[in-house]
């Protein structure tokens, strides 16, 4: 498996991410997105790669997170169908994704075998657990997938 792994592929995105994170932080300032920053990360206190788990709110919560991090990782991301092809499938591609068919119990499972690998060659991960966008006033997340 290792011998496939596309490594080079994959130090392509972590090169093109200030690029790419600052067309995010362009576009956000363009569509009116204030970002207020309740903590700020610290790389200094982390050694090796992060899991970020934000959580869903809204449309451009994964641009968000970037501009926040603002630190090259890999999404974990469900929707491909949807993404793949469109505006932002194009940067999530550009800057590398791994898709899971969360309904697909043989997905999953290969998807953590990918997360291991990843976190394992020093890339960081982006994981939004829980799946979906909380649209409920009542739940501060829904429930982690």
């Amino acid at each position: 498996m290792e011998q496939d792994y596309p490594l080079k592929w994959m130090e392509r995105g972590r090169k093109r991410f200030s690029i790419l994170v600052t067309l995010i932080k362009i576009r956000l300032k363009l569509c009116g997105v204030k970002i207020r920053k309740l903590n700020t990360f610290q790389r200094s206190k982390c050694k090796g790669p992060i899991i970020f788990v934000p959580t869903h709110i809204g449309k451009f919560d994964i641009e968000v997170a970037f501009a926040c991090i603002n630190e090259h990782a890999l999404l974990l991301s469900g929707t491909e169908e949807r993404m793949h092809g469109s505006p932002d499938g194009i940067f999530l591609e550009t800057n590398r994704v791994n898709y899971v068919d969360r309904g697909h119990k043989g997905d999953r499972k290969n998807s953590v075998i990918k997360m291991e690998r990843d976190l394992k060659h020093g890339f960081n991960l982006l994981w939004f657990i829980e799946g979906t966008w909380n649209l409920s006033a009542n739940r501060l997340v829904y429930p982690l997938s």
